[in-house]
Formats: C-alpha cells, sequence, structure tokens
C-alpha cells in the first residue's frame, strides 16, 4: 500500500503528456513500431506477416477499436486496483472480466484461489515422483537461498542435501533464469 501511495506522489511532482498517434506523420516512427511488432507476433504464431503498408492501412481502420478497448480494459483494471488499493484482502471481493465489444458482452466472474500443488508419489507428466516444497505450493510461491555465494552446482547440491534428494528444474535470481534443467 505505501509503494502505491508513493507511485502516486512521485507522478503528482512530474510534468506528463500524452503521445497522439499519428499513423501519416513517417517522421514519429509509429508505423514502423507497429509493423515490427506485430510481425514478431505474427513469426511468432505462424501468420501472414504485414508490410508497412497494410499495416498503416490496418491502423488506419482499427485506431477507434483500440481506443473503445483500451477504455473498457483500463476502467475494469482500475477498479480492481482501487479494491486492492484501499486493503481487500478476500479473494471473493475481486473479479475477472470478459470482455466482448463485437457482441456486445460483458461478464464479471469470481477469480478461483491459487491451485496449492500437493507431492506426489507417481506423477503421469513427470513421470516419477514429485516433491512440493513447501508442501501447498502455488504458481506465487518461491523458495529463497540465502546461503551466500554459491555456483549453481552448489546450489543445486544444497537442495538435494536439504530437501532429501530434490531434483531442481529451475533456478532464478530476481527475474533472471540462471538455471534451466531443459
Amino acid at each position: 500500500m505505501n509503494a502505491i501511495s508513493t507511485a502516486i506522489a512521485s507522478l503528482k511532482s512530474r510534468e506528463l503528456a500524452p503521445a497522439e498517434f499519428e499513423k501519416d506523420d513517417d517522421g514519429n516512427f509509429h508505423i514502423d513500431f507497429i509493423t515490427a511488432c506485430s510481425n514478431m507476433r505474427a513469426r511468432n504464431y505462424r501468420i501472414t506477416e504485414a508490410d508497412r503498408n497494410k499495416t498503416k492501412m490496418i491502423a488506419g481502420k482499427i485506431i477507434p477499436a483500440i481506443a473503445t478497448t483500451t477504455a473498457m480494459v483500463t476502467g475494469s483494471v482500475g477498479s480492481e486496483i482501487y479494491k486492492y488499493a484501499m486493503g481487500f484482502d478476500n479473494i471473493e471481493k475481486f473479479k475477472n472480466v470478459f470482455i466482448n465489444l463485437a457482441l456486445p458482452s460483458v461478464m464479471f466472474t469470481e477469480p478461483d484461489p491459487a491451485i496449492k500443488n500437493k507431492s506426489k508419489e507417481f506423477d503421469v507428466v513427470m513421470g516419477g515422483p514429485l516433491t512440493m516444497i513447501p508442501e501447498g505450493f502455488t504458481v506465487f510461491d518461491k523458495v529463497e537461498l540465502n546461503q551466500g555465494s554459491l555456483s549453481i552446482q552448489q546450489a543445486i547440491d544444497w537442495f538435494k542435501d536439504n530437501y532429501d534428494g530434490v531434483e531442481v528444474y529451475t533456478l532464478t535470481c530476481g527475474k533472471r533464469v540462471i538455471y534451466n534443467q531443459y
């Protein structure tokens, strides 16, 4: 909550200016940026890429749709952020929102709690036993290793020694993956 208050206070002290999208001004590189991003996405999903002129034509048609969608998403996400900032901690107070502006359809649902994983003697996906550290581990949990400076092998060995021979699949440091078994 203090982090949000600090962020809001720092925003008030700065002068913000919106950047206006202009597809016909080649000097601002907006169409070039959109073309590059959309073509990276196209390659990722193996769909047809678009050249700069086609991107410019498409952008001219979808700007009103982008503005409408952005307003809907911003409003629904903003209402959930207000709940969090006000200190709500009951998951039933928060909502998932599914919006389809083509129908038009807006659906609010209650999110499910995080799945608590349990240790298993045999997991069909992994083909062997699974040990959860800690028991009831969720996708939001992590195990912190505060043992000073260790090599990756020393960190893996520490887990094996302290958690009954557990096999380490991934090690991260902050936002960086430093070891991935794959």
